[in-house]
């Protein structure tokens, strides 16, 4: 026994302790999370940089790595936003700056990434025409402390840097899409514990609930796709709390994306000549995973009240407020780019509320992405933002026709079905633009980016 643990290589003691220690890193962000939760700034920043300590004094060289994945996972987890405090700045971007402040100084930073690719300078050419927007915004009028909301929530696209500096190697790319769909999977839980606890429906039980448009494919995609059985397990039992999670949501958006989602990806899965046996298996395992949801969610919520929360959906449109009020912020906002069309309103414009019982209310972001960009980035910022996502398809299905191995072929299927159903969705979400997953998406831009290189 004794000669065995000598015999180890320090590279396999070390993989080890690194994996251990990741998941002690989960557990301690779920307390942290907790606490930055239910209490104030006063109990939250002591466990928050206790974290981080740890984190730089545990896992040694790999210590920005980690600190990357710690960015996704606390930003996405935590289920409201916090406030801006000191230095303008929300409890859940502070690692981020971290990171980028230690990345400027070129802390222990060993990898280099140049510019080289399209998507690299049009990615630049857009975070400093969100600056311009900037100063534009404020300079026009409006609001200095939304213009540093807005500003901010788009400057997390340069997360997609970071990810290029520090994940070349391959090893840590695969950990980086595996995580992302363990988030997506802790995430459901914010919904489905309280749900289990209670038979409650929280529809807001968090705003993050559209990380499932990735996970929830990713996880189908393995299934079909994948290679090793005990995984495809585990995938499947994923699925069971995210299906219970993307319906007691109450996201209109995902009962659309999701679908259209494993569609795309039983096409495929038809189109690259599989046997019928093995379609008609998944057919099977999807009805299993729908019955045992239906049957935790009859267990203890009447079926015919949940229908009536979201009756809009299944009346006509004029009955739908959430819809009528989407629609009139739409018309606002397109007055407004029309005013100025080439740069937009700038950043930090806001839109009234339309509905009687919100008429003092005012809002920065309407509920559609091709909108937005419009309203406040113009015709420039529209054009640069979906080209970029345009060389993100290319390389999609790049990797798509050529995976280098079964890992990136999965995970391109996946992607390629979660790129359609958010493009179509995109007229009437903002998921691409206006949320704390920006985190997820820039990483998974630099990822595609990476592998449409290196193949």
């Amino acid at each position: 026994m004794d000669l065995e643990i000598k015999n180890q290589s320090p590279l396999t003691t070390e993989i080890k302790f690194n994996n251990l220690f990741f998941l002690f890193l989960l557990i301690f962000q779920v307390f942290s999370l907790i606490i930055c939760f239910q209490y104030g700034s006063s109990y939250s920043w002591p466990i928050f940089l206790i974290i981080l300590f740890l984190l730089f004094l545990i896992v040694g060289k790999h210590r920005l790595k980690f600190l990357l994945i710690f960015t996704i996972f606390f930003a996405s987890l935590l289920m409201r936003p916090t406030s801006r405090r000191a230095i303008f700045l929300r409890l859940e971007e502070v690692p981020f700056f971290l990171l980028l402040f230690l990345t400027f100084l070129a802390f222990e930073r060993k990898e280099k990434y140049p510019l080289k690719t399209k998507s690299d300078y049009l990615l630049l050419t857009f975070l400093l025409l969100t600056g311009f927007s900037f100063f534009y915004g404020v300079f026009s009028g409006n609001s200095l402390s939304q213009a540093i909301d807005d500003f901010l929530v788009l400057f997390y696209y340069a997360f997609y840097f970071l990810v290029l500096i520090y994940f070349q190697e391959e090893k840590w790319q695969k950990i980086l899409i595996v995580s992302i769909i363990i988030l997506s999977v802790l995430v459901s839980l914010e919904y489905v514990i309280p749900f289990l606890l209670t038979f409650h429906i929280k529809r807001y039980a968090t705003d993050q609930q559209h990380l499932f448009n990735i996970g929830y494919p990713l996880l189908v995609s393995y299934i079909i796709f994948g290679e090793k059985t005990k995984y495809k397990i585990l995938a499947g039992l994923s699925l069971i709390p995210m299906t219970l999670a993307v319906i007691i949501s109450l996201t209109r958006a995902l009962w659309i994306t999701i679908p259209f989602s494993i569609f795309i990806i039983l096409i495929t899965y038809l189109w690259q000549q599989r046997r019928l046996k093995q379609i008609f298996g998944i057919f099977l395992f999807f009805l299993i995973i729908i019955f045992i949801v239906y049957s935790l969610f009859t267990k203890g919520v009447d079926f015919k009240k949940f229908i009536k929360v979201r009756k809009e959906v299944f009346s006509s449109w004029q009955a739908d407020l959430s819809l009528l009020e989407r629609i009139f912020s739409v018309k606002y906002v397109i007055k407004e780019f029309q005013k100025k069309p080439i740069f937009g309103v700038g950043l930090g414009s806001t839109h009234p509320a339309v509905v009687p019982w919100k008429k003092r209310l005012r809002f920065p972001w309407v509920d559609s992405l091709f909108i937005n960009l419009l309203w406040k980035l113009g015709v420039l910022g529209f054009i640069l933002f979906i080209t970029l996502y345009y060389y993100f398809f290319k390389n999609i299905i790049k990797i798509f026709k050529n995976p280098k191995d079964n890992f990136q072929k999965w995970v391109s299927v996946g992607m390629l079905s979660v790129f359609l159903s958010l493009a179509a969705i995109s007229i009437e979400s903002g998921f691409l633009l206006t949320y704390r997953f920006n985190f997820v998406l820039a990483s998974l831009l630099a990822i595609f980016n990476l592998w449409a290189n290196q193949n």
